[in-house]
């Protein structure tokens, strides 16, 4: 567990400002698709059923995907150092 958190402990200030950023946009992201199949709720539509999933879905892919990078991209920084 050490490890991990060792790993995501990311000094340069561009990246972590990226990673905060790319948080930020699948935070708000995830809290449009749970407003939008909250209101599935009340209507049954099955179009705003499936834009919610799709949108929960971008939104975790999105965050995996920024820490994944930043991880990647810090390592590779740290390497031609």
């Amino acid at each position: 567990m050490r490890k991990i958190f060792s790993l995501l402990n990311i000094e340069d200030k561009k990246i972590n400002k990226a990673i905060a950023m790319f948080k930020k946009f699948s935070l708000v992201l995830a809290l449009i698709a749970t407003m939008i199949l909250s209101f599935y709720i009340s209507t049954y539509t099955l179009f705003e059923f499936n834009l919610g999933l799709l949108l929960l879905k971008l939104s975790l892919v999105t965050y995996s995907s920024s820490i994944i990078c930043a991880l990647g991209f810090s390592k590779t920084l740290k390497d031609i150092e």
